[in-house]
């Protein structure tokens, strides 16, 4: 049977942590398909001594993991989860944050039964799922998700699960972008509810959360490397995001004879096509939706 793997930074907040895992606890149908793999700073006692306490009292896999707290680099939350995606075991791995919390009775099932059906005609198993947050509106929900989950393939193939040039802001909508993109996203905004404090509304104290940035206008939204591109948005999460399109396109496309295809992305179509070891992507003002 398929398993699922969550991922969660923290630092400072155990409560809310537990309150994580008591949700896994109270609203999934089999823990037993379910592991938490948990980072937090070397520094973070109090963290490291609910996380081993937490392991004797929980029906699910915990393993939790000590990163050595850079007080010089700024704070690469992206590469934070790229190391715990690296020890995670599951099929399908799901990014979250410590104040997060499970409000759907059986998830699990939903998630895994929805996964299967979804990918039972495609062999590639590349896929992006999406999962609700409550406290998004609906508009939010439909451009990307605060807490992807990705297929085990999906991250082989890319090498990680949010691209590290995305340190902070951002990382959601580009690896968003990137799946939708090449038409691999399954959406379970209405199935899969997630209720959390949002960061970004000044809930939470910046030191004592999973983000550890500036607070700064508007270095808290974009890091300065982010900035120093001198790019908008849009385009500097077009050129991250089109290399890996590039590899999960290609990936596709070797289970298939057909070497070029049009999808459908953002109400624009995106072409790519296979020339030798490289994609061409070209926008289309043709078409629609």
């Amino acid at each position: 049977m398929a398993s699922i793997s969550i991922m969660v930074p923290t630092r400072n907040r155990e409560y809310d942590i537990i309150r994580l895992l008591d949700s896994i606890k109270n609203t999934a149908h089999n823990t037993s398909n379910i592991e938490v793999v948990v980072t937090h700073d070397n520094d973070d006692l109090d963290s490291k001594r609910v996380l081993n306490a937490a392991k004797d009292v929980f029906d699910f896999k915990i393993d939790a993991y000590e990163q050595v707290k850079d007080t010089v680099k700024p704070f690469n939350l992206s590469e934070c989860f790229n190391c715990m995606a690296a020890k995670t075991t599951g099929d399908f791995l799901w990014a979250l944050n410590d104040d997060a919390f499970f409000c759907s009775e059986g998830w699990d099932s939903i998630l895994l039964s929805s996964a299967e059906k979804y990918l039972a005609d495609k062999p590639d198993k590349v896929a992006y799922i999406a999962a609700g947050d409550s406290t998004n509106s609906k508009s939010t929900l439909e451009s990307y998700c605060c807490f992807p989950i990705m297929t085990r393939n999906s991250y082989n193939v890319l090498g990680h699960f949010f691209h590290k040039e995305m340190t902070t802001w951002g990382a959601d909508c580009s690896l968003w972008y990137v799946f939708d993109a090449i038409g691999r996203n399954l959406n379970l905004t209405n199935e899969i509810i997630i209720d959390h404090k949002t960061f970004h509304f000044n809930i939470a104290n910046p030191e004592d959360g999973t983000m550890r940035v500036i607070r700064d206008s508007p270095s808290f939204y974009m890091e300065s490397d982010f900035y120093a591109s001198s790019m908008s948005v849009v385009d500097c999460v077009e050129k991250i995001a089109s290399k890996d399109i590039r590899k999960l396109r290609q990936y596709i496309d070797s289970f298939s004879e057909n070497k070029e295809r049009v999808y459908h992305s953002r109400g624009k179509f995106y072409r790519a096509a296979i020339w030798g070891l490289g994609v061409e992507l070209q926008k289309s003002k043709e078409g629609g939706g």
